[in-house]
């Protein structure tokens, strides 16, 4: 449904232009790995990377900026019994967060990548209220504050299950009116290889290191991260390595891991699914996201943790 027949957003559309077209897309690939159950950033790879400034317009009036809303869900029962879930949700308007990527190593499936943040001027545009509708119920509400910057949404609960339909759509300001729509993406099940947020693991840098996975829509995307702190100079070294979700095998190559620096390293495994729509002057990707499970049964913890890298 066209955001401008949103029930609950009153909007005339006074020409085409004003409201987003949106596409489909599989596979959307932004970095964002913060649940946020509490709406909160906790300290973690919240790393939303969104191209810097202008990115010139490759088509003739095209879109020039690049925007990002992001919901996430966790879902699982932890050792002791208790179910643990969150959600979260955030939307980034007019680059004013994000980082700046050189790329270090290009493998098919994984980047090692030198980031440093930038951010644009304030105030930054709105597109008015947003709301992400889960199964036609409105679920999650985003709403800009002071510059433009918009408030996140954290619950402790689900936002969506695995496959549901998820749509965003958003009033329109500064940015038209837009409308994406998407399923949502399927929880997995690690076989091994990965930290837990209690159990962190050792890995080799000359071995290399392999994980595995079921349980999951072959359709989907799973999104890997390995993340340093950053450096004196605020760079950040990072791995990302992204792959269709029913390949079911990630190695992380000697190549890979050698770039990185030894020590704690940052870990996060999620599955995602994207759709993008063009508003204005802005490509808006929306993307869903599960923050995958460890085991072979929901009875565990999130896929989230620290990799100790050794020689």
């Amino acid at each position: 449904m066209s955001a401008c027949l949103r029930g609950l957003v009153v909007f005339m559309c006074i020409a085409p232009a004003a409201c987003g077209k949106a596409v489909d897309s599989s596979g959307g690939d932004p970095d964002a790995g913060d649940d946020g159950g509490d709406g909160e950033d906790d300290g973690s790879d919240d790393g939303t990377t969104i191209d810097a400034g202008d990115d010139g317009g490759a088509d003739a009036g095209g879109p020039t900026q690049k925007a990002l809303i992001i919901a996430s869900t966790s879902n699982f029962t932890d050792a002791t019994g208790t179910p643990v879930q969150s959600s979260f949700a955030r939307a980034w308007f007019g680059n004013y967060q994000g980082e700046d990527c050189t790329t270090v190593l290009q493998e098919p499936e994984c980047s090692v990548l030198d980031c440093t943040p930038v951010s644009g001027p304030a105030p930054y545009p709105e597109a008015g209220l947003i709301v992400i509708q889960v199964d036609t119920i409105d679920s999650a509400t985003l709403t800009p504050a002071k510059n433009g910057v918009y408030n996140a949404y954290g619950a402790s609960s689900v936002l969506f299950p695995d496959g549901a339909e998820v749509s965003v759509f958003a009033a329109g300001d500064d940015v038209p009116a837009f409308d994406i729509d998407l399923v949502a993406p399927h929880s997995i099940g690690f076989l091994g290889g990965v930290p837990t947020s209690s159990t962190p693991i050792a890995i080799s840098a000359a071995a290399g290191h392999d994980m595995t996975w079921g349980g999951v829509a072959s359709t989907d995307t799973v999104h890997v991260t390995l993340s340093a702190l950053p450096d004196s100079e605020q760079v950040r070294r990072r791995v990302d390595c992204s792959l269709a979700a029913g390949v079911g095998r990630l190695f992380l190559s000697s190549a890979v891991l050698s770039l990185m620096p030894p020590g704690d390293l940052d870990f996060e495994a999620r599955v995602q699914t994207s759709g993008m729509a063009a508003a204005g002057d802005h490509e808006v990707t929306f993307t869903a996201q599960v923050v995958a499970r460890t085991g072979d049964s929901a009875a565990d913890d999130w896929a989230r943790g620290t990799m100790t890298l050794g020689d």
